[in-house]
């Protein structure tokens, strides 16, 4: 957005204010989630671990599971870091 963006947006009414404030975040989770990594570098000591100790209860299925969910969890918290470091926020992970 640039300065004549701004000068337009001031005199807007509330609630295309609160729209345009929308679009904006919608765009920076967008962007956060874009730039998110498929798989960054070597796979995490903790995921391993969590692999080992569910191959050894047995089942496939639960191994999945716990592989499926690290992996979702590894990549929030990257989205969410990088949604901090934008806003400019401490980064606590």
């Amino acid at each position: 957005m640039d300065w004549t963006d701004k000068i337009v947006l001031s005199k807007a009414k509330p609630e295309t204010k609160l729209a345009q404030a929308r679009a904006e975040v919608l765009k920076e989770v967008g962007e956060a989630i874009d730039n998110e990594p498929e798989f960054p570098g070597e796979m995490p000591a903790e995921l391993w671990e969590a692999i080992q100790e569910k191959i050894t209860e047995g089942g496939l299925r639960n191994l999945i599971q716990v592989i499926m969910r690290n992996t979702v969890r590894l990549t929030k918290d990257g989205i969410r870091k990088r949604l901090a470091l934008k806003s400019g926020k401490e980064v606590k992970y």
